[in-house]
Order: structure tokens, then sequence, then C-alpha cells
């Protein structure tokens, strides 16, 4: 028990930003922060996150410490990929045909190349290099994953030439957004329309998770697919296959190596740590890294590889790698437990050495030894690492398609969004149809159970809110007292704008979500016009500053860093919203009117859902449907209006069906791509919430384009 508290201890130092001291081996020197990070720690979001981690990641520790048997290991190993598989949507069924296509063969010295292409899910076309020995015997393969970047396949070239010399076949495939699978290909310049592939990853990964699944579905695919090919070919042993990859290509080998049985060796470059050490430091980086819920259900990446034990494994680490080279130590001691009871201890392997991220080509000589050692193959006397030079000549050798791109190749290719469309939809909740106020209460009722968990929203309406209050200032002519609200989130600003020290005109709560100033232009106009009005920053809307792809948004990594500690932009903004109805109350201001803009509309939605103190709901600008959104070939700003899996239960129109407002307003409502709806989509969405709010032509819901000002006789509740 003693060793358990000392384990948890030292995560709660690391997760509070101090230090634990490392064991064994000496130290490196200290990774440094990630240029464009510099903010991320200091912000009270990002920093309260790490806090939220602690407590799964203590219990973890003492569950981890408490296997003694063999027995124990492979209960847990089974618990924790039915968890992941449930985490992530389970996994596509692989009984669709290959379609295999080799474009061309080229032979070199001790070597042969066959660039080819299959189809990972029905019309979703995988192009890859195939490095053989030029012997032509029966030799082992190794499904090499590409890091991050946009050469894709061609990254391992040369290391698919190396080990094809030395006995060991080599598959390289593209993922999903590089090489000749960009997924938003404009025709016109050949680019993608997202920006890099860690734009176009989070592009898809947005819409997957709103639907209830999460992107890593369609890369492990991938790779169990790569893997059927190789087995259908009689020229690879089918009893010798390894999954490598480094950076991002290291991701997806943890998770193939750790999933597919018939992975015999993995080795994973930069990537494999635990959250204690890279959570205070950098945090999720991309949309795939990082499964929603993963902390709270009691996992870590060392499951991961984990799940591979007993199987040979091979960490790679470099000293000053973004990922902490600490974070990777605590994950390899933690791994030698696992190897150690199941009598495999010399089958889990570190191999170090210096530089930053992917500094991987001195440790190549490693790698191969590791994988002559567990597959076989005739090591070399030397590893030539040759410099990656892209010349034209060498570009066209390694294409696959005649023009460079699967989707503008003859028959183009299936995208994760497509697939997603399909499946999300199918699996979405049909829109609730209500026709008399039983109905209404019931539908009320479920939804806000069932709401409260997918958001996570935390706050219960009454309570009595932290606040601090400024003193009493003139703006522009308003007269303004600042706030701040407390929390465990950390401070929320927070302004009440009016124009005289007596006003008693109507009470508004205003979000606007882009608003950083809370007394932007919308407030002193409101001010101005007679209301009182408090105006609440959305929390987390400063995003994380990295000159993220404006589809996309800046505030992605933000609403993955929330994700992965179990909590929601959206459901965190609802509980400021609840708190700040809570402090309204407590000044005797009633018979409010909840006014959102932009993203602030979906945790707005939520509130007047959950929230009977919501007079009038104003919903400006915002996102209509979840389902139009996942419906459309991409997407604009998604991260913030994303509630992982709602879809599954209830779509945006049907909170507004089962509305506790006695009205409400929608001003300009938006599709996926943040563009206003025509009035043909806007009454087919709402279509439900229109037939019940407004039955008896009673006006409680209003649709309305245009914009305009928000006059008070405008908000009345009908009688």
């Amino acid at each position: 028990m003693r060793r358990h508290f000392l384990r948890a201890v030292a995560i709660g130092a690391l997760l509070a930003g101090g230090t634990a001291q490392a064991q064994t081996q000496p130290k490196p020197p200290a990774p440094g922060m990630p240029p464009g990070d510099e903010g991320l720690t200091r912000s009270p979001l990002s920093e309260s996150f790490v806090a939220l981690a602690y407590p799964a990641l203590s219990k973890r520790v003492v569950e981890i410490e408490a296997l003694r048997t063999a027995e124990d290991v492979r209960a847990r190993q089974r618990r924790v990929r039915q968890r992941i598989l449930d985490r992530i949507g389970g996994l596509p069924d692989r009984a669709n045909p290959l379609n295999a296509r080799v474009t061309r063969k080229s032979e070199g010295e001790g070597f042969r190349e066959e660039n080819l292409v299959f189809d990972s899910l029905p019309g979703m076309r995988v192009t890859a290099n195939l490095y053989l020995p030029a012997t032509g015997a029966k030799a082992p393969a190794i499904v090499a994953f590409p890091g991050h970047g946009p050469w894709g396949k061609l990254a391992y070239h040369f290391f698919g030439i190396s080990m094809a010399r030395e006995g060991i076949a080599v598959l390289s495939i593209d993922l999903p957004g590089e090489g000749e699978r960009v997924q938003y290909v404009d025709p016109a310049t050949g680019q993608s329309r997202v920006g890099p592939s860690t734009s176009e990853h989070g592009m898809d990964a947005f819409a997957v998770m709103a639907g209830g699944d999460h992107v890593a579905r369609y890369f492990v695919n991938d790779g169990m697919r790569a893997i059927d090919y190789l087995a259908s070919r009689a020229d690879i042993d089918a009893s010798k296959i390894g999954v490598f990859g480094c950076s991002g290509g290291g991701t997806v080998a943890a998770y193939v190596g750790g999933l597919d049985t018939r992975v015999k060796a993995t080795a994973v470059a930069c990537y494999m740590n635990d959250f204690a050490h890279l959570l205070p430091v950098q945090g999720p980086q991309e949309a795939e890294q990082t499964i929603p819920g993963f902390i709270p259900d009691g996992l870590d990446l060392p499951d991961w590889m984990e799940l591979a034990a007993p199987n040979p494994y091979a960490i790679v680490s470099t000293y000053d790698d973004m990922f902490p080279y600490t974070g990777a130590r605590a994950a390899y001691q933690e791994g030698r437990q696992f190897w150690g009871l199941l009598g495999a201890s010399g089958k889990l392997s570190w191999i170090t050495g210096p530089g930053g991220h992917g500094n991987i080509a001195p440790l190549q000589g490693q790698i191969a030894a590791f994988f002559h050692d567990t597959l076989g193959g005739v090591p070399g006397p030397s590893f030539p690492a040759p410099p990656f030079r892209a010349t034209d000549e060498w570009r066209a050798r390694l294409q696959v398609t005649e023009s460079g791109q699967v989707s503008t190749a003859p028959g183009g290719s299936a995208t994760i969004q497509s697939a997603n469309a399909a499946r999300a939809l199918k699996l979405a909740a049909k829109p609730a149809v209500v026709t008399d106020a039983e109905q209404a209460a019931a539908l009320n009722a479920k939804l806000a159970a069932v709401a409260r968990e997918v958001a996570a929203i935390q706050v219960i309406p009454g309570g009595t809110p932290q606040v601090d209050m400024g003193d009493l200032a003139l703006d522009q002519g308003f007269l303004v007292r600042k706030l701040s609200f407390q929390s465990f989130l950390g401070l929320l600003p927070a302004a009440l704008v009016q124009g005289t020290p007596d006003s008693q005109g109507p009470v508004m709560l205003l979000m606007e979500a882009d608003a950083l100033d809370p007394v932007s232009a919308t407030v002193r106009k409101l001010a101005g016009a007679g209301w009182r009005v408090l105006v609440i920053q959305a929390r987390g809307a400063e995003g994380i500053q990295r000159g993220e792809d404006d589809m996309i948004g800046d505030q992605n990594r933000m609403a993955l860093r929330a994700f992965v500690v179990g909590r929601t932009l959206p459901g965190i903004r609802a509980d400021d919203l609840i708190a700040a109805l809570d402090w309204l109350q407590s000044k005797g201001m009633n018979d409010v009117s909840l006014v959102a803009i932009g993203s602030a509309t979906v945790p707005a939605a939520h509130v007047a859902l959950l929230d009977g103190r919501v007079h009038t709901l104003v919903l400006e600008k915002g996102l209509a449907s979840w389902r139009n959104a996942v419906s459309l070939p991409m997407q604009q700003d998604l991260p913030p209006n994303t509630i992982p899996g709602a879809l599954r239960h209830y779509d945006l129109p049907d909170l507004i069906t089962a509305t506790r407002a006695c009205k409400v307003v929608i001003l300009d409502p938006a599709d996926g791509m943040g563009a206003a709806l025509g009035k043909a989509d806007i009454d087919s969405i709402y279509a439900q919430p229109l037939a019940w709010l407004n039955h008896g032509r009673s006006g409680r819901l209003q649709l309305l384009s245009g914009g305009g000002d928000l006059a008070a006789g405008a908000l009345e509740c009908p009688r």
C-alpha cells in the first residue's frame, strides 16, 4: 500500500506542475516546451483539465500495481480492449474484398519495389509501397505507418529498402490526409482545402465524434487491412508480421499492435508515454490521438502497449522529444510488470538516443536489430540512412496513382467523412415527436438526463456561486461592473452592463462565443436599448493559439483536452450559464432572456432544456443541427460545437422541442460550414419543434433571418 501511495503522490506532483525524480537510468536533458505551446500550461482552463485527470490516473496506478499473476494481466487486457473498442465505436467489418492492384514494379540492388492500392472499406482506397527481398523467398513483413506530414508512405523509402535487403519486407502505407490520400483536395490547386495532415485529421475526427464514433477506428482498420493484404501474398510469411511507426505513425502502430493479435512484434517511436508526464507539458497532440473519456475510463497511454504483451515490443524515445522522455521511462517501467508477470521480461525493449522529436535515424540500426531478433531476416553489416531527397524522379517512381491522389484518380475514393456520414446518420436518434404537454414533459425529462451525461454538465440549478465583484465604472457612457465567477475550472470573466444605476430594464444573460472583450459592441447596443446585460465569456474561447487552420479553428486542441478528461466545451459553458443564472436570481433578477451567439448557442440550448429560469431563449448564428453537419463533406469550426456521441441520443432541434423556455427565437441558423441556411433547410430541420411549439398558432418558436435588434417586446412570451 505504501508503494501505491508513493506512485499516486508522484503523479499528483507531476499533474500539479511539480517533479518526480526519475528512477534507474541517468536523466537526459529535460525536454523543452514545443514552439507555440508557451501559453498552453498558463491557461486556467487547460490547467484545470490536468487537475481533473489526477484522481483517475491515481486510481489506475493502484489497479496496475495490484496485478499479481499472469491471469490478472490477461483479465485486465480483456477489460481494456473492450473499453477501447467501446470508446472508438468498435472496428469496421473487414469482409469487403481488398481489390488489391499493383500499379508498378521495379527492382534495385538487393530489393524489389511494388506500388499498389487496396480497399480498406468499400471504395476507400489505400495507397502503399511494398519493399521485398530480391530473393523472392517467403519473408516476414512490417507494416510501416508514417508520421504527420505531406510525404506519407515515402518517409519509409530507405527503411523499406534496407529491411528488404536484409530479408524483411516492408509495406509502407499512406494514412488519411497524407501522401496520395489527402481527403479534401482542391482540384484547382491540388492541395488540401483544410490544411496539413493534422488539420485534415481534426476535420475528420470532430464529425466522427459527433456521430458517436472515434476516428481511430478508421486508422486501425487501414492497418488491419494492410495486414490482410500481406497475409494474402504467397511471398509473405503471415505468421511473422510486425508494425512500426514514428510520431503520428507511432500512434497508429501502438493502436494496431495492441488490437490486432496477428502482430508479432511492435516498435513505437516518439509516441509512447503516460498522461501524468504528458498533460502538464504538452497535452493531446492530435485528434486521432485523443479519445473522449479515455482517462476517466481508467485508461492511460501504456494500456495500448500492454495489450500487446507478451509479444516483443520496442519503445523508441529521444531525449528532447515533445513526448517527455520521463513519460516514456514511466511507461517502460510499468510495462516491465506486465511482461514480467507473463514470463516474458526480455521481450520489452527501450531504445533511446539524443535529439528532438522524430530524430530516429541514429537509432534505426537498433530498430532493425529488434525486428531481426523477433521476425527473422539477416542483418547487414550496417544500416544505411541516405539523406532524404525528394526528387521528381524519385517521387514519380513511388507514386501509385496516375494523378497523385486517390480522390482524383479514376473511380475516386471514399473518405472518412463519407463513410462516417452513412454510419452516423444510420445510427442517429430519430427526431423527437411531441403532440401534447404530457409527451413534452416526458421528452424534457428524458433528454435532460441523457444531455447531462453526454455533455458532462455538472452544475445543478439553485446553487450559490462564488463571485468576486469589482467597482462600478463608466465605459463609453455605460455603467459596467466587472465580475469574476469562481469555480474549479478557474476564474470566469463577466460584466454587468446597464445604462443607469437604477435601471429596472429587462434582464439578459449573454454569451457571445467569439467576443473576448466583455463590453463588446453587441453589449453596448443592448444596454443602450434598455437591457441589463450580464455578459459572460465562453470559457475556452481563447483557444490555444497555434495557427490552426481556419476551417477547424483555434479551439481544436482545447476541445481535445476537455474530451480526454471526460468533459466538453459545450458542457463547461452550460455549467457557467447555470451559475450565472444562480447569481442573477440571488440579486433578484428573474425572467431572464438567455441570448447566445455563435458556438455559444449549443450550451445555451442545453441550459434552456435543463433550467426553468430561462424565460426566453435567443440563438443567433449558431449550428442548427449535428445531423446536418455530419452529412456535409466538410465542416467549419466544429470543435466548440461538438458533444461526442450526442447524435446517438438527440439532435439540437430536439432540445428546442423539449425546451423549458416560454419562447425561442432563432436568428440566422447555420449549417455545418457556418453558412446561413436557406428557408427550405430551416423548415426541414426545425419541422418538429415548429409543429409542437407553434401548434394552435401560439408562436413560441420564431425563425428569423437577417438579424435585427432584440427589442424587449419581441421577446415577450405568447399569451
